[in-house]
């Protein structure tokens, strides 16, 4: 099939594209989760644009912050942008609705890495869940008291500050006391999980449950 710039079929000009202003996703590969904006969409694709170079892969998954989760193929590629092609059939109020009440999802993107929790007194090697501009969740074996200040150190990223705001068993949430940036959080994934380093089953997991129109 024949495309042209924008990654649209050719002949199907009259498909709307409508203009998104800081559509946060994320995309999910073979080698990990990688922060991304989705500058537009239509029924059949979208543009996206890195905070890095673009993700190697052609055929990745496109998430929202809502977990709605898209095959997606890519048709052109340009500096820290590209253009994909949906997998399966969608509609733009998928992407164009407005939020409900409660306060929009952050991001989080799965991240299998070590990092060194301490509160100044004890320090505890734990293995991070998920990783976001708000906080991180990870496994521990040290029971740190809830609310507790911690220090977070981890590859890729300056040393955090936060609180621990819940705990189930060794499974626990931090809250950092400054928000990540985009571009820190998006630096840190990458370096966590450079291209070319495979994140078992990740993908192969996330397209037997991805979003079927």
């Amino acid at each position: 099939m024949q495309t042209n710039g924008d990654g649209r079929a050719a002949g199907q000009h009259d498909d709307p594209r409508v203009e998104l202003e800081h559509y946060p996703a994320k995309v999910i590969c073979q080698t990990g989760e990688y922060l991304c904006t989705m500058r537009d969409v239509s029924t059949l694709g979208a543009g996206l644009t890195f905070l890095h170079a673009v993700p190697p892969e052609p055929r990745i998954l496109l998430q929202l912050a809502n977990g709605l989760t898209y095959p997606i193929e890519r048709v052109w590629i340009g500096k820290r942008q590209a253009g994909y092609r949906f997998g399966c059939e969608v509609t733009l109020e998928e992407f164009t609705e407005p939020e409900d009440s409660f306060e929009p999802r952050a991001i989080r993107l799965n991240i299998a890495a070590s990092a060194k929790v301490g509160d100044g007194r004890d320090v505890s090697m734990v293995q991070i869940e998920n990783l976001s501009c708000e906080g991180a969740r990870f496994q521990s074996e040290h029971e740190f008291p809830l609310n507790c200040l911690l220090g977070f150190s981890v590859e890729g990223l300056d040393k955090k500050i936060g609180q621990l705001r819940w705990r189930d068993g060794k499974q626990c949430g931090m809250e950092f006391q400054h928000r990540l940036t985009d571009q820190e959080l998006a630096d840190c994934a990458l370096q966590l999980h450079p291209f070319g380093s495979p994140f078992p089953n990740m993908l192969g997991d996330m397209l037997a449950n991805a979003r079927a129109a």
